[in-house]
């Protein structure tokens, strides 16, 4: 599921489209936090030199990307600039140790020198490692949450093998 919201601050605005929910698998398949930037100047005097700092933090894994910061030279009055693609870089290995759903913080800031023209904050949900984040996957991320060699797997296969001797005198699971 993505998340689409804007944010004003006097004359420019965020508009962003994200990932509602984040997990390790998500992650391993390549999939984007922001999905679609745009920055919005719906004032009547062009802004130069800007710079758009993108980061993800929270939970109990702390800083989740190492911060992005993209740069503008120029945005004239009632203008945008889309960026298409938002270079986070995640923290794998955080992702890989969430045992418990948390929430984590994507701050967006709009700066021009020392000015912040813009700043918006938004919530992603940190799904487990091992957490199906839903219907809203994508369908092949299903093959990521099969374990044929996890511990509990022998015992559903003794019991089937014995179900099998019982109705057929063979235990063997083999075609």
């Amino acid at each position: 599921m993505l998340l689409v919201r804007m944010s004003d601050s006097a004359n420019m605005r965020i508009e962003c489209v994200h990932a509602a929910h984040l997990c390790y698998a998500l992650v391993q398949g390549s999939h984007q936090v922001v999905n679609l930037l745009r920055i919005h100047n719906d004032g009547t005097a062009a802004v130069h030199a800007i710079e758009v700092h993108v980061s993800l933090s929270g939970g109990l894994a702390g800083e989740l990307a190492a911060p992005c910061v993209m740069r503008v030279d120029t945005i004239a009055a009632s203008a945008w600039h889309e960026f298409a693609d938002v270079p986070l870089a995640l923290r794998v290995d955080a992702l890989a140790n969430i045992t418990e759903r948390q929430v984590a913080s994507l701050l967006i800031q709009v700066r021009s020198g020392d000015a912040l023209l813009a700043r918006e904050e938004r919530s992603v949900a940190l799904l487990a490692y091992n957490e199906w984040p839903g219907s809203s996957a994508p369908h092949a991320l299903l093959a990521s949450f099969v374990l044929p060699n996890h511990p509990a797997i022998a015992p559903v296969l003794s019991s089937a093998g014995a179900r099998l001797m019982a109705a057929t005198g063979s235990a063997s699971l083999d075609a």
